[in-house]
């Protein structure tokens, strides 16, 4: 009997459940939404916080209309509040439709409010569930409104080209990869010096990206350009389709025989190879790249890093005129292991100097010796301004038969 009771229980409880609404209960209409795709936050003289967004036109959205320019594919709109928060709020209040914020692609932060630091508005963005955590995060040295109203080169959609233009800058190295989950990683990561792609506008109007901003404890103190931020996704390990130029000087001691002390001097005129090659040096193309960051603990001496660094790489260009012997090949591996070796040198001293952990090495530390961790950890600002580095960098060129 109990169980015959039980069985029309769970038909009776299925039957209920069969009649009740079923669905999203927040579904709205496309157009009644505000699709939103990059963001704009600029600390204004009055301290509030000025909110830039770029929308879609509900026209665009709904299909009306075919071919349209920038200006009638999207419109930006601004609002102003204490927090970020309280100015999206604003939004709903001001705009008619609902702001759709999961198909946003791109948070920039202007010079203004980076400088005073970007975790008020990471506290929003990893708190609102409507994000979806690819948006990318940009700094611009001047206000956000102003680059997302730069004028598009790649698109009708000004966010859509930026994002775009991002996208091909880490393809090669030029900048990194700052999707907000990448971001919050190196963020919360015992170095907590994240990483952020930077995105200028030029004397034409027109995005221009221009390398990396540091943001230790998320606030922008220090930036590299284009060259040093391919030395920093080399540390890292991120170095992809990395193109490096020798200076004309050392790859003249590649042309002709390839033997330097073969050359004679001359009072004359330089030839027209000679003026070529002063403005074009050799180029080389990475195709693989690995490197190996070793710690060095001593009881009582400071940490130390061996850094190593391999390359597999093809030429792209030579200077006119220029020859490939073995010889010369070999020398030109050893000018780009030089040339390599140098500036990365240069950019661990400066960055040491400054005491920016861009390449993460406390977090290396975290991974590779935790229990002498704890103890670095809280003096790890001094300890690595007192580190020492020993740079080694290999190279080995492939396919030079393809230059003609």
């Amino acid at each position: 009997m109990k169980t015959l009771w039980k069985r029309l229980l769970g038909l009776g409880l299925a039957c209920g459940l069969l009649v009740l609404p079923s669905g999203c209960t927040d579904f709205r209409e496309v157009d009644n939404l505000n699709m939103v795709l990059a963001l704009g936050i600029d600390q204004l003289p009055t301290q509030k916080v000025r909110v830039t967004a770029e929308l879609v036109r509900v026209q665009q959205q709904s299909g009306q209309q075919g071919k349209s320019t920038a200006a009638e594919a999207t419109l930006t709109r601004a609002e102003e509040g204490v927090t970020v928060e309280q100015a999206i709020q604003f939004f709903e209040q001001q705009v008619p439709q609902h702001l759709f914020l999961p198909d946003n692609t791109l948070v920039v932060f202007g010079a203004s409010y980076a400088r005073q630091g970007v975790n008020r508005a990471l506290d929003y963005l990893e708190r609102e569930r409507s994000f979806r955590r690819k948006e990318w995060l940009i700094l611009t040295d001047g206000s956000a409104q102003d680059l997302l109203k730069a004028d598009p080169t790649l698109g009708s959609v000004n966010a859509l080209a930026v994002r775009k233009l991002v996208e091909q800058a880490t393809a090669q190295s030029t900048t990194v990869n700052s999707e907000q989950l990448h971001f919050m990683r190196q963020f919360l990561a015992p170095s907590q010096t994240p990483l952020m792609a930077r995105v200028d506008v030029d004397a034409k109007g027109r995005p221009l990206p221009n390398g990396v901003g540091i943001c230790p404890q998320g606030k922008w103190v220090d930036s590299l350009n284009p060259e040093e931020s391919q030395m920093v996704n080399l540390l890292l390990g991120k170095a992809e389709q990395m193109t490096i130029t020798l200076p004309a000087a050392a790859s003249s001691e590649t042309q002709s025989t390839g033997d330097p002390n073969n050359a004679t001097p001359s009072n004359d005129a330089p030839s027209t190879n000679t003026r070529i090659s002063a403005d074009m040096g050799t180029t080389v193309q990475v195709l693989f790249s690995k490197t190996r960051m070793t710690p060095h603990l001593s009881p009582q001496g400071p940490v130390s890093f061996t850094v190593q660094v391999y390359n597999q790489a093809e030429l792209s260009r030579l200077p006119p005129g220029s020859q490939l012997s073995p010889d010369s090949v070999k020398k030109l591996e050893g000018q780009l292991e030089a040339v390599v070796t140098n500036r990365l040198t240069k950019l661990l001293a400066h960055l040491q100097s400054q005491g920016e952990d861009a390449a993460q090495l406390g977090t290396l530390l975290y991974r590779t010796h935790p229990h002498q961790w704890q103890h670095l950890a809280s003096r790890w600002p001094q300890v690595y301004r007192h580190s020492s580095f020993q740079v080694r960098v290999k190279f080995h060129l492939l396919r030079t038969g393809l230059i003609a």
